[in-house]
């Protein structure tokens, strides 16, 4: 049974680097950990973003060797690989398609192999995850079988990636010194640690929220807060509100990190703002209190994935300081579209301020997602089961 899992295809097309192409390189250094003779051939539309996260990687090239895998642009025209045997196993991140010249080598009328496409979905807490995974879907050839597989936070999908963010505090400011404030006058690995990745947004009022906290946390002998503006679209829009503010918390602008490093800075931090899907299932996973700015949808369908999310952290009735967080969450996700105009009506300050009654419940959620296991093994045992 194992000798037919023989390689799999892993395509991507880049919308959001952290995202997209963040999950896919996850993805398959967790199936590497597991399977070191697997063959791994990537197909990635946005070499440049994965490149970044990837260091060594050149985005010119069409085809190249990387860790053991092989990376291909989406419109790659490779004779070697156009006239090999298919791979049996091809799995699709995030409803990303097929480039057309796989398209046709796939709906070959003349072919006669099996082959089984897996649509890795989007990761939500909904409960459709949990009813969609492993089902199968049609296609327009019985020589091509597809299967959904659902991410999720509960054991009846195939969980998270686990793993990651396994640096220290000093190491990794030193890999950041050119960045950090010259002579702080503080012991910046003792702070308490904030990130800040989100989408575009006014975000003067978390700026004061962050600015008051700061100023109780010195006034009661507390360490200071460092917070870490992360490459992207929030790191303008935030620097700009925190320079309005009068500058009132030490600030460090983040140039793009690799993964590795992104990883990192993810567990060290004390509390985290995170946008998107796979920074999502980091923050959960560091079980440390974090705020989600999911991605705007038609009719704002985002706040249902966002309560969705908040049942599964912790279902009702909810404490007051959980009811804080909540009103946070919905507060900042309750718009149709970002722009570095689009307000809200959240406080920032109440949740900071209820910490460490916090704490305890979301260290109780990461253990729960531990405890469901890692996706790359459920998926490999998966694909076993249906090759």
């Amino acid at each position: 049974m194992e000798d037919q899992l023989s390689g799999i295809v892993i395509l991507c097309k880049v919308v959001d680097n952290y995202g997209d192409a963040g999950f896919v390189y996850r993805l398959a250094q967790a199936i590497r950990a597991r399977e070191s003779a697997l063959p791994i051939c990537i197909i990635v539309d946005g070499l440049e973003s994965f490149a970044a996260l990837a260091p060594g990687l050149d985005p010119s090239l069409p085809r190249q060797d990387y860790r053991g895998w092989t990376v291909l642009a989406w419109n790659c025209q490779d004779a070697e690989l156009v006239s090999a045997p298919l791979c049996p196993v091809i799995l699709e991140a995030f409803s990303c398609g097929r480039p057309p010249w796989l398209e046709e080598l796939l709906f070959d009328s003349g072919r006669k192999s099996l082959v089984h496409i897996v649509s890795i979905e989007y990761l939500t807490a909904e409960p459709y995850a949990g009813e969609l995974h492993r089902m199968p879907s049609l296609t327009r050839s019985s020589w091509v079988k597809k299967w959904f597989f659902m991410p999720g936070f509960t054991s009846g999908t195939g969980g998270l990636i686990l793993g990651g963010g396994s640096g220290t505090r000093p190491d990794f400011l030193k890999e950041i010194k050119a960045a950090l404030p010259p002579e702080p006058g503080y012991a910046v690995e003792d702070g308490f640690w904030i990130l800040i990745f989100g989408y575009e947004r006014d975000y003067s009022p978390l700026v004061a929220d962050l600015g008051l906290f700061h100023a109780r946390r010195l006034k009661q002998g507390q360490s200071p807060l460092l917070v870490f503006a992360a490459a992207g679209k929030s790191q303008g829009p935030f620097f700009s509100a925190w320079e309005a503010e009068g500058r009132p918390f030490p600030l460090v602008k983040l140039p793009f990190l690799a993964q590795e490093s992104w990883d990192s800075l993810q567990a060290l931090c004390d509390f985290s703002l995170v946008r998107g899907e796979d920074s999502l299932a980091r923050a959960a996973l560091a079980a440390k209190p974090f705020l989600w700015q999911a991605y705007p949808q038609e009719g704002r369908h985002q706040l249902v994935k966002v309560d969705a999310f908040l049942r599964l952290l912790a279902p009702p009735p909810s404490p007051e300081p959980l009811s804080a967080l909540e009103r946070l969450y919905r507060a900042i996700n309750d718009r149709d579209s970002d722009s570095e105009e689009t307000q809200g009506a959240e406080e920032l300050l109440p949740v900071l301020l209820a910490y460490d009654a916090l704490l305890p419940l979301f260290q109780a959620f990461g253990q729960r997602l531990w405890a469901n296991g890692d996706l790359a093994a459920h998926l490999l045992t998966f694909l076993r089961e249906i090759v």
